[in-house]
């Protein structure tokens, strides 16, 4: 379900999410 509602794809096992890199970064430095 998060698949279709954030645009997250899982190729060869990785997780690609469309933004920027700094988003990227900031996001999983809250999940951490």
């Amino acid at each position: 379900m998060a698949e279709e509602e954030f645009g997250f794809t899982h190729p060869m096992g990785g997780l690609t999410i469309p933004c920027t890199q700094d988003t990227f970064i900031h996001l999983t430095s809250l999940l951490q």
